[in-house]
């Protein structure tokens, strides 16, 4: 039954040995048996308890114009109207207007919609539809895992890893903290689904799975731009399959295939070239595109880390922090230039064992175009943008993990190392989890974190100001050699 749906396993695929008997007498074999129906509920339960403590949050960031002060999602009948006009048009101030009117995500908002309809302006309510929809993407890795390495023992015990890890991931918590930031769970959501179901079955698609897959696929571009790779992906994991004798016309018709979900892109494209207008605010502003190219490098770099080491972590990395790059001779544009040249080198060489070991690099880089700069925005990096992106690399290092430690390290080793990052990864979810309560927690945070941040610490005196705080705003002004602000406010307490 598990190779029923399942890529085939090719015989020149050398698939892992079975489990020793050693290994048959703990915790081990009980998850490496699990089916996958409730291998893919545990894994939910796991990423919802993970979050869970979002439910006593407030409104914070962006939820204040995309949420609370967006009167279209007091009314259902306003939802025709959220696919015709651009995300945030229903801001309350000009500027949250324009920093927004390339984005088309009628779906998200009309979700908001449904939110208010059943529960009225309840934060509450808001976070638990975040964090059941993280739950859902949490499961959907697991079953994409199954999919793509469907045999029992050491394979699904790294399957079951990745999306233990991907459930807990701290770098997930401003995605699944921020009710704005369903933007980002639903197009994952819908990424996921459109490849879970598109790489069912052997051979290629049927026609049934090619309608779901298409519809998934519509869904996600109406949630987020980050759901554009979706096709690609669908590509790439058709294309780590065993080539067929005849490479040439097998790749051609894998291209012709996607056509379905072609067409849907074709008409989301026509659709935002109708609709929307660049924004006036971007990230890099006129700057030349030899910078714009090493500090996205630089950023690639960035993302590889906070992978890895996902702590501290930052909800604004503006100008301050990520410092446009001008050389790409710079630290971080070769550290960049390097992981790329490494990933190349080294993924085609391992990847002649396994071809689906191929997955990892260009899922990542596919799922990251859309923030590449390609089409300037607002944000050159955020730690929500990982979210769909790190599914590929985590599947196939925790395969190759489960795979390759037993055979060469002690067995304490070998699940003590995996044991320890999801115990480290989970208590830095629960302490960030606290930190995004409110805005002032995660504006503190922020100040603490990075003294350096510009934006946190005029934030913060933002707040301290409106909070009637002089004292301390002024002494945040200072901090940024904002005198005429702080003489203001100090004003204040004079009079």
């Amino acid at each position: 039954p598990d190779a029923d749906d399942d890529f085939q396993t090719a015989p020149c695929r050398r698939d892992p040995p079975p489990l020793r008997r050693a290994e048959r007498l703990g915790v081990s074999v009980t998850l490496s048996s699990l089916a996958r129906p409730r291998a893919a509920v545990l894994i939910a339960a796991l990423g919802m308890l993970a979050h869970g403590g979002a439910l006593w949050h407030e409104f914070t960031w962006d939820d204040g114009y995309n949420v609370v002060h967006e009167a279209g999602i007091r009314d259902l009948h306003n939802v025709p109207a959220f696919f015709t006009r651009a995300w945030g048009a229903g801001a309350a101030t000009d500027m949250d207007r324009q920093l927004n009117t390339g984005y088309w995500r009628p779906l998200t908002t009309t979700s908001y919609a449904l939110d208010h309809a059943l529960f009225g302006l309840s934060p509450r309510a808001f976070h638990a539809t975040n964090v059941w929809l993280h739950g859902l993407v949490s499961a959907l890795v697991v079953l994409l895992g199954f999919r793509l390495f469907p045999a029992p023992g050491r394979d699904r015990l790294g399957v079951l890893l990745a999306g233990a890890l991907f459930a807990v991931h701290p770098v997930h918590t401003e995605a699944v903290q921020v009710v704005s930031y369903r933007t980002d769970l639903l197009a994952a959501l819908f990424s996921l689904a459109t490849v879970v179901i598109w790489t069912g079955g052997n051979g290629s698609p049927s026609v049934l799975r090619r309608a779901l897959s298409t519809m998934c696929y519509a869904a996600g571009l109406a949630s987020k731009e980050m759901a554009v790779p979706a096709i690609a992906l669908c590509g790439l994991l058709d294309a780590v399959r065993e080539p067929d004798p005849w490479p040439i016309f097998n790749r051609a018709s894998r291209v012709l295939r996607l056509w379905p979900l072609a067409l849907v892109l074709v008409a989301y494209l026509l659709i935002r070239a109708q609709l929307l207008a660049p924004s006036p605010y971007t990230w890099f502003g006129d700057a030349s595109g030899s910078t714009i190219a090493a500090t996205m490098l630089g950023v690639l770099a960035r993302y590889a880390g906070l992978l890895l080491v996902p702590w501290p972590l930052n909800p604004s990395y503006d100008w301050s922090i990520l410092r446009p790059e001008t050389s790409f001779l710079a630290p971080m544009p070769l550290l960049g230039l390097g992981l790329l040249a490494s990933a190349f080198v080294t993924i085609p060489r391992v990847g002649r064992r396994d071809t689906r070991y191929r997955l990892a690099t260009p899922w990542l880089l596919l799922c990251l175009l859309p923030v590449s700069q390609l089409v300037p925005i607002v944000v050159a990096l955020g730690e929500r943008f990982l979210y769909l992106a790190c599914v590929g690399p985590l599947l196939v290092a925790c395969v190759a993990w489960a795979r390759w430690a037993p055979e060469r390290l002690s067995p304490w080793l070998a699940s003590g190392v995996p044991a320890l990052l999801l115990t480290c990864f989970i208590a830095l979810t629960a302490v960030r989890t606290v930190d995004w309560r409110t805005n002032r927690s995660i504006l503190e945070a922020n100040v603490r974190d990075w003294p350096q941040s510009y934006n946190a610490v005029f934030g913060l005196a933002a707040l301290e100001e409106r909070d009637g705080n002089p004292t301390l705003a002024a002494e945040l002004y200072r901090r940024l050699g904002r005198e005429d602000d702080a003489r203001r406010v100090e004003s204040y307490r004079t009079r």
